[in-house]
């Protein structure tokens, strides 16, 4: 998670992005009903950060612990990276603990106050233990018991937080070391100014809204990616929030390419985890009446006139469930694919996705398939 560049509303009080986040190319999680955490209220905004974000009491003992982290736990924090986790809850915190978190932040910064043990890291294909806390590396989810959580508990999660904090400030100083290497700047294809109204212009246009009235956060870094062939490049990435009550919209533009935005979120604040992930019940017959909703935002969102394809597809589970709540809808233009995610938990299109790589394009149902089987259900076109 970077450096807080913006401030949410004071029951927030702050934000934390990961740069990967939206990055699905190494998204291990379910593609189509990653949820923008950021924007849920369980994002790692964890309460965890109500603390002022430049309090450095304690930078000697926290320096000092991440520079002793073992190499397997680094490696394990840069594979969480690299899934593509957003760093969620799997309920929300009660009162009591968010109250305790912060308190025990506190003295985790000033007092050197660490957890007797290191925090349960498990895979996507494991069962957590209903009854620990625990972090999924490809869900990049903290599986937490229904039960109040103990003070060490909390501080395991604290303590995870801040390792992943430091595996990533670690990145960005090795990628802008070589920049200064290189003795030379990004050449950015768009500036700041340009980059937040192709964002803004983007979500409005897509979703018929109007966001002079929206609370905005922005999150901008540099990072380092690889190609095809292996070669690293440098690019600067702003991540965007608008917030208006419980409703938000999250994208982000790539300043240093100028690629065209290929992701938005719109998610609910008010909604938890619990709520969104459940499996419900849905007949086919009413998703009639969604298709033409979703014809509209994939117009808007491509901005084609028409598609060559059309398809919708959703994931039974073993009790013929639609799988946690989610309908989607792939608009086929030329060779890109437009994937609009629905989720009748929530009762809101969720995502808006464009996937311009041809290869990406042919082995997305694939993919999709293959998440289907690994979770016991099976695909259906409706």
């Amino acid at each position: 998670m970077s450096e807080l560049k913006g401030k949410i509303d004071a029951e927030l009080s702050a934000l934390k992005f990961d740069a990967s986040k939206l990055n699905k190319e190494n998204n291990a999680a379910r593609p189509f009903i990653m949820l923008p955490k950021p924007v849920i209220a369980l994002v790692i905004i964890f309460i965890l950060f109500l603390c002022p974000m430049g309090v450095f009491a304690g930078i000697n003992y926290i320096q000092k612990r991440m520079e002793n982290m073992p190499s397997f736990e680094k490696h394990e924090i840069q594979d969480a990276i690299d899934n593509g986790g957003v760093m969620s809850f799997s309920r929300n915190l009660s009162e009591d603990e968010k109250s305790r978190m912060a308190k025990l932040k506190k003295r985790y910064e000033s007092e050197g106050l660490y957890p007797g043990k290191t925090l349960t890291v498990i895979k996507y294909d494991e069962k957590a233990d209903k009854d620990s806390v625990s972090f999924d590396i490809d869900l990049g989810r903290f599986f937490l018991p229904q039960r109040e959580l103990t003070d060490e508990e909390l501080l395991e999660i604290i303590d995870y937080s801040n390792k992943i904090d430091y595996v990533q400030g670690e990145n960005s100083k090795a990628a802008q070391k070589r920049l200064n290497e290189k003795g030379k700047k990004l050449n950015n294809a768009l500036t700041d100014d340009e980059a937040e109204k192709i964002a803004k212009e983007t979500i409005e246009r897509t979703y018929s809204v109007d966001l002079s009235k929206y609370s905005e956060i922005q999150d901008k870094n540099t990072y380092s990616f690889s190609n095809e062939n292996g070669k690293d490049s440098l690019e600067t990435v702003i991540f965007y929030t608008f917030t208006k009550g419980n409703n938000a919209y999250s994208t982000s533009v790539n300043i240093t390419t100028g690629e065209e935005i290929n992701l938005i979120w719109n998610a609910d604040e008010s909604i938890s985890i619990d709520d969104i992930d459940k499996d419900t019940v849905y007949s086919k017959k009413d998703v009639k009446k969604l298709k033409k909703q979703a014809r509209k935002l994939a117009l808007n969102f491509s901005g084609s006139k028409s598609f060559n394809d059309e398809k919708v597809y959703v994931i039974k589970s073993k009790d013929g469930k639609l799988s946690e709540g989610s309908i989607d809808f792939w608009y086929y233009s030329g060779d890109e694919l437009i994937e609009i995610a629905y989720n009748e938990n929530i009762g809101r299109f969720v995502k808006v996705e464009k996937i311009t790589s041809k290869k990406e394009v042919d082995s997305e149902f694939d993919f999709y398939k293959k998440w289907a089987e690994d979770n016991s259900g099976t695909v259906e076109e409706w």
